[in-house]
């Protein structure tokens, strides 16, 4: 217990530099429009390049960024980096005619904190990232305090951001509460993926998360994608864009942009 409490304890202060010193670093995973096989966006995924660990994955530090209140700081920074290291290639595409969504989750405590819309607000500004090309990833648990919610949800609604409920599937929202939000799009876990070609629930499920969607006017992302026999299938069924492996792994800002430009 004493080992497990110091390692925390280091983590939580190496992280606490790490955001005060620029010291961790985003990787971007290409988005795939279904149909076209082109790429119309990317999620961004926030990684700490430890001194002495190396790359150090998300998974040893998010959590422990959430328990000590972390997270709001952290999740502040990767909008801002995301947004500025982003704002060039966004630019280019849409002059060119096409689009680009950046991507970027939020938690359920930077989402509901008090500050959130502003700080928001302020990234946008003080970047100059169009707002229309924002996406922020929330979780069904951010929906179950409806009022405030609402609240929050129409606040970025107003600015011209997109909404997508992230994991979609996998907790427990009520369709009641989905149907009153304004949420754009929604986010199909990457666990109804796995097995998709043998298993004919997952195939049932997904099915009938397109119906859903359709029937409120929500798009579709699919995560965790690394075949494209199931690239093929979730076009089928009428998903509208896809990432994981089969498209890319997570990148730096420039190899996107060279993966992009070729």
């Amino acid at each position: 217990m004493s080992a497990r409490t110091g390692e925390r304890m280091l983590i939580e202060q190496g992280l606490r530099q790490a955001i005060a010193n620029d010291g961790l670093a985003v990787y971007y995973q290409p988005r795939v429009d279904l149909v076209g096989r082109r790429i119309v966006g990317a999620e961004a995924l926030v990684r700490w390049p430890h001194p002495e660990r190396g790359i150090v994955s998300p998974d040893s530090f998010i959590a422990i960024a959430e328990e000590s209140g972390i997270i709001e700081q952290l999740g502040r920074w990767v909008l801002r980096r995301a947004c500025n290291e982003m704002l060039g290639l966004e630019r280019r595409i849409r002059e060119s005619g096409g689009q680009f969504h950046l991507a970027v989750n939020v938690s359920a405590r930077q989402f509901m904190g008090s500050d959130f819309i502003d700080n928001v607000r302020s990234v946008l500004e003080e970047t100059g990232f169009p707002p229309t090309s924002l996406e922020l990833e929330i979780t069904e648990s951010c929906l179950q305090t409806t009022e405030r919610s609402l609240t929050l949800l129409k606040a970025l609604d107003t600015l011209g951001v997109t909404v997508s409920i992230d994991d979609f599937g996998t907790g427990y929202s009520s369709l009641s509460v989905l149907r009153d939000l304004p949420v754009h799009r929604v986010k199909i876990d990457r666990s109804f993926i796995v097995d998709l070609q043998s298993s004919e629930s997952q195939q049932a499920m997904v099915k009938a998360i397109v119906a859903l969607s359709r029937i409120m006017h929500m798009s579709i992302t699919v995560e965790g994608i690394e075949t494209l026999e199931q690239a093929d299938l979730l076009q089928e069924m009428g998903c509208h864009q896809g990432q994981g492996y089969h498209f890319g792994h997570p990148m730096a800002s420039g190899d996107l942009l060279r993966l992009i430009e070729a």
